[in-house]
């Protein structure tokens, strides 16, 4: 199926989704908002993340207004870089969050899920995302053969 990034600050959702998507046949990565619990994430740092490279999918389940343990940074931070980068902002996501913020970069399709909400919720989005989207319908001004009178 699909490599799914999970970014996540605590035990929350991710206490079940990493088995649920796993079963469903999902490579999950998991990330803390850093590589270690107190080294801040490559992605802010350097521009890029090792992790995310291979990621066709990110399921991004950090608080938002609360800065991430152990960093300077708040989750709304990690948040706008991805989505913000000129590849990870194409992935799809799924933002596990109270609500998404407004004026969120990227390209990639975003679904938000309540953050308390059952981790069969988020599995439901994660299939609804990977699911092959159909091609933008052409524009069919000027193509139209006229017929000889």
């Amino acid at each position: 199926m699909a490599t799914i990034l999970l970014i996540e600050d605590g035990p929350g959702i991710g206490r079940q989704l990493p088995s649920l998507l796993a079963a469903a046949g999902h490579r999950v990565l998991r990330c803390g908002g850093g590589p270690t619990p107190l080294a801040a994430c490559p992605l802010l740092r350097q521009g890029h993340c090792p992790l995310a490279d291979t990621a066709e999918l990110l399921i991004f389940a950090c608080p938002l207004g609360l800065p991430l343990r152990g960093r300077s940074y708040r989750g709304i931070h990690l948040l706008h870089a991805y989505r913000a980068h000129p590849d990870y902002g194409r992935l799809p996501l799924v933002l596990v969050a109270l609500a998404s913020p407004q004026n969120l970069a990227g390209t990639g399709p975003t679904e938000t899920v309540a953050t308390f909400t059952d981790p069969a919720a988020v599995l439901t989005a994660v299939h609804r995302l990977l699911q092959p989207r159909p091609p933008p319908a052409a524009d069919h001004q000027g193509t139209h053969q006229h017929a000889a009178r």
